[in-house]
């Protein structure tokens, strides 16, 4: 069963349509604090400060007002949004685990399957003559060589080589945050499995 024809992963309660209004009383509050607000275009006189103080103080009441209603209403989704992340957190963490476990066998079989392609170049020789002795024994002249020194045997003669990067060292320098010269990293989705 492919996972467009599977059930959702995980199934949740259905919360109903929300709708959220504003009280009467608190329009009411904020349309007759804003309006007195409204008409004051300087203050003159210690009584005026008083009666702006006290708008004030009545605006400062409504947002508080607001504010924790805003808090009631929000707070069985947020506990919601928490719920569902740990939900997935738990479900997920054997699986990518297993994940990033498996990743590093596999990045480790590469690099050693890279490195033995490069012992077998090391190691290859070129045969120039054989003879044989009878029996099933045959001896041979052998070309064979040692690098003694790579890193100036490849700039003395590039088109002799291929460079094989050992990439599980790489990746484990760039997970740990290092920075690599001539090396330039970033992260790309990947690794697509089909159940099919």
């Amino acid at each position: 069963m492919s996972q467009k024809e599977a059930a959702p992963a995980l199934v949740a309660t259905t919360i109903p349509p929300l709708e959220i209004t504003v009280d009467k009383a608190a329009l009411d509050i904020k349309q007759t604090v804003l309006t007195e607000l409204a008409k004051v275009t300087s203050i003159n006189t210690p009584q005026e400060a008083e009666e702006v103080g006290e708008l004030l103080k009545a605006l400062k009441g409504l947002l508080d007002y607001v504010e924790e209603s805003r808090k009631k209403i929000k707070k069985p989704f947020d506990d919601a949004c928490k719920k569902i992340q740990s939900t997935v957190k738990e479900f997920t963490a054997e699986i990518e685990n297993e994940d990033n476990r498996m990743r590093n066998l596999l990045a480790e079989y590469v690099s050693k399957q890279q490195e033995k392609q490069v012992e077998e170049v090391r190691s290859q020789g070129e045969v120039i003559s054989s003879t044989s002795t009878g029996a099933g024994i045959t001896t041979a002249d052998v070309h064979k060589y040692e690098i003694t020194d790579l890193k100036k045997a490849y700039e003395a003669s590039p088109g002799l080589f291929d460079i094989v990067p050992r990439h599980a060292e790489i990746m484990a320098a760039i997970k740990s945050g290092a920075e690599i010269p001539f090396i330039k990293s970033w992260t790309e989705k990947s690794v697509r499995v089909s159940n099919k």
